[in-house]
């Protein structure tokens, strides 16, 4: 009887284990995202997030769900939330992290804070489709915005001139690269560097175009080595 009594006790226990796991379904979760079962999604997240509130792609999954479900509201924080734990630790996953909250943020009428989402995406992780968003009306506002536009690579160059040119993508150049590297300054003198980019700068009107690229990659390269 003893050993009848120790059994039942330790299959309730297991059971008890089982019902309260911090973990998901991870492949019912990974059908129903790719079936668009968004209200299936959130029912399952929701309570595992409060079991285990640590998991930076669930509540990546859940802010996408109730984005995909036109409640931006309620994703945004969700979404940020997945970008401070971490989202897989990949690139494409932090990636779309930034792009997902951009979204939101450009849908609740804040189109400075879906450029600073999308910068992050394209310095630190990559992104290069903006068609997305130029492609769809909805982000009409977010286009419009000259951060925006920069990142995008979108404007009226054919009545800009050389050293117009030459000069917005030095300044890209720049603000790309302190961005992109955690510590740009860590093996170049920050000053030098930088007398260095307004030393450029001026003498564009005068430099060969093939002199201007020389110079830049010089630059570059300094930055990333300190020879």
């Amino acid at each position: 009887m003893p050993g009848k009594i120790l059994v039942a006790v330790a299959a309730a226990f297991l059971t008890a284990t089982a019902s309260a796991s911090p973990i998901p379904d991870r492949e019912r979760v990974r059908l129903l995202v790719d079936a668009g079962e968004w209200g299936d999604v959130i029912e399952i997240l929701t309570p595992a997030l409060e079991r285990n509130p640590y998991r930076g792609e669930d509540w990546h999954i859940l802010g996408v769900a109730h984005a995909r479900l036109g409640d931006c509201e309620t994703a945004a924080p969700l979404l940020n939330r997945g970008i401070e734990l971490g989202v897989n630790s990949r690139t494409w996953g932090m990636q779309d992290a930034h792009v997902e909250a951009a979204q939101c943020a450009a849908l609740l009428g804040d189109p400075g804070l879906a450029v600073d989402h999308l910068s992050i995406a394209q310095a630190r992780y990559k992104f290069s489709d903006f068609e997305r968003f130029n492609a769809d009306p909805t982000y009409a506002e977010l286009i419009e915005q000259p951060e925006y536009r920069r990142l995008a690579g979108l404007g009226d160059w054919a009545n800009v001139d050389r050293v117009e040119g030459w000069t917005a993508d030095l300044d890209y150049f720049v603000d790309l690269m302190e961005r992109r590297h955690p510590d740009p300054f860590h093996t170049a003198d920050e000053r030098e560097w930088r007398n260095a980019v307004a030393e450029l700068r001026e003498q564009i009107p005068v430099l060969t175009d093939l002199a201007i690229r020389v110079r830049r990659r010089l630059a570059d390269h300094r930055c990333r080595t300190g020879v």
